[in-house]
């Protein structure tokens, strides 16, 4: 709202003297290894997927995880073009280059001979990129489904 009085596109901030209550809650909390390894052993090769990048390939959840496509990964370098929908409008984002860490790389290789030839995007799940790809989500024009 301060970008929009800066701009001139409304007159006054209409939250300006809206009080909110603080939370003692942490919004990002780190998960140990061995938290992560016991959900693995336990999940399904899609969301073995979804907690392998987002934990050891340090992708945000959903939106970067569930744009990524096999043809952002480079097998030979072992490294992947990560698509930033969520700041994708700020200039000189959009995209991020990350290596493919050593505790990635077999999660994604055994998900490529599973879904490679089956699906565009690295996590086979549509139902899930039409839920979070949403005007409530991280709607994303230039890489919606």
């Amino acid at each position: 709202m301060h970008d929009a009085v800066d701009w001139k596109i409304i007159d006054e901030n209409p939250f300006l003297k809206v009080k909110t209550q603080k939370s003692s809650v942490k919004v990002n909390e780190f998960v140990p290894r061995e938290v992560v390894d016991k959900l693995m052993k336990k999940a399904n090769p899609v969301w073995q997927v979804i907690l392998g990048l987002s934990r050891y390939g340090w992708l945000r959840t959903p939106s970067e995880t569930l744009s990524l496509r096999w043809e952002d990964i480079d097998w030979e370098m072992n490294r992947m073009s990560i698509p930033e929908p969520k700041v994708e409008h700020h200039e000189g984002r959009g995209i991020r280059s990350c290596p493919i860490f050593p505790e990635l790389r077999p999660i994604l290789d055994e998900a490529f001979e599973i879904f490679g030839d089956k699906s565009e995007y690295v996590v086979a799940a549509p139902q899930y990129r039409a839920a979070a790809n949403t005007a409530m989500g991280w709607l994303s024009r230039s890489r919606a489904q």
